[in-house]
């Protein structure tokens, strides 16, 4: 879990990125049209320089100077942007931050919300809507006068997450491990376990869904495994990033989402990681091949993104892994986690800034163009010195090569600039 301090310090700057990153999904509708006269606003507007996403080599980004007469507002898109309604209270109890939410993609009616309770309290709360947010309950599976989910333990952090089926997929941190709980029918049942991966001494963990886990699709969990670096790279007590896979071949379909395989350790340099997402478009982009190239796989598969910052806070590194067979260590063949996996170069930030240390948030298009956003200070003689900013920068290439960081323009937004 996070230092309290550096989330209060930096929690409306994550609610600032996802909503640039939602700014950014409309505006990719205008970047991928390359109007002769894009829309232009001046003044104190959030606004992102287009870039070319097509002048580039496969071995650097395009660093192209955009002239002022391309700049696109996101002010332009505010006709078509969502708006938000009056607030509902979704549940009045656990400790009232990193609250998930998910919308049933069956049928969106249905949404879920989570609250983390403590690691003392045992379990985090869950609710349900069955109108599509105008009232929220406790699932059926909670305690009565109590919402925790009845067979879980933990409390701190929760993810959830919901797959084309309409199941629920439940995460509860208990630090030693991880509690996990799949309900298949909308919350009325949901058998767990307490001991969800072979790993122990765990953080902070993002789902990702590709498919039908029970029918051939993948869960996905990154998390980070703490403090545990030294003996597996040698670091002096960094937190690896992690990643798993399930259901795990061998095991029944019905274990999906409850019980995962082994991790695949990817990084070792870790300070926090973000959100993990899948590509929607499948490729034959294997790992590097040592000789300044990448393998071609076979047979295109997704590959799944993790966006994460260095252990000092002053690099922005982008994962990225794709499924192989369970089995003995062969490179884009087999793994015993079921994964192959790899980390690039998004932003070195030098020894003049730093990262607000939580989490990056990174989303895919439809083309399988990948944006990350994160927060930057500057620092002089190691002490933040000035206002946080927001940065942003794309890959077109699936991460193997990323844009010039841009800073977003937040002078006009309604939340304000962050003074240190």
């Amino acid at each position: 879990m996070r230092d309290d301090s550096a989330f209060r310090r930096f929690g409306k700057w994550r609610a600032a990125a996802a909503i640039v990153l939602c700014g950014l999904g409309l505006a990719l509708v205008v970047l991928g049209t390359r109007p002769t006269k894009p829309p232009v606003q001046r003044g104190k507007t959030l606004s992102v320089t287009r870039l070319d996403l097509n002048a580039r080599t496969s071995s650097a980004p395009s660093r192209q100077a955009i002239p002022d007469s391309q700049i696109i507002s996101v002010a332009s898109l505010r006709a078509d942007a969502p708006t938000f309604g009056h607030p509902v209270i979704s549940g009045i109890g656990g400790t009232g931050f990193e609250q998930a939410i998910r919308i049933d993609p069956s049928n969106p009616d249905r949404i879920y919300t989570s609250t983390p309770g403590t690691l003392s309290a045992d379990t985090s709360w869950i609710w349900r809507s069955l109108d599509a947010g105008k009232t929220f309950k406790w699932i059926p599976n909670a305690a009565p006068l109590i919402g925790k989910v009845t067979t879980c333990h933990g409390g701190g952090d929760t993810e959830l997450a919901v797959d084309g089926q309409g199941r629920l997929y439940f995460n509860d941190l208990t630090l030693a491990n991880f509690s996990t709980g799949r309900s298949d029918d909308f919350g009325v049942t949901m058998p767990c376990t307490n001991t969800a991966v072979p790993d122990v001494v765990v953080d902070r963990q993002w789902y990702a869904i590709d498919g039908d886990p029970l029918n051939g699709g993948t869960i996905y969990l990154t998390n980070d495994e703490v403090g545990q670096s030294t003996p597996v790279c040698g670091n002096a007590g960094d937190n690896i990033l992690v990643a798993y896979r399930s259901p795990i071949t061998g095991l029944p379909a019905a274990t999906a989402g409850i019980q995962f395989g082994p991790p695949n350790r990817i990084n070792c340099n870790e300070g926090i990681m973000g959100n993990i997402e899948v590509s929607p478009v499948a490729t034959t982009l294997g790992q590097p091949n040592g000789a300044g190239g990448y393998a071609t796989l076979p047979t295109p598969v997704k590959h799944v993104y993790i966006a994460h910052d260095s252990a000092n806070l002053q690099k922005i590194f982008m994962a990225r892994c794709f499924p192989v067979a369970f089995g003995a260590p062969i490179p884009n063949v087999s793994d015993p986690s079921g994964l192959n996996c790899t980390f690039d170069l998004v932003s070195d930030l030098g020894p003049n800034a730093k990262t607000g240390g939580d989490f990056p948030t990174m989303d895919i298009d439809k083309a399988g163009n990948l944006y990350v956003v994160w927060e930057e200070a500057p620092l002089t003689a190691g002490v933040i010195s000035g206002d946080v900013v927001l940065k942003f920068s794309i890959s077109t290439d699936q991460g193997r090569t990323w844009s010039t960081p841009l800073t977003i323009d937040t002078s006009g937004s309604p939340f304000g600039t962050l003074h240190q």
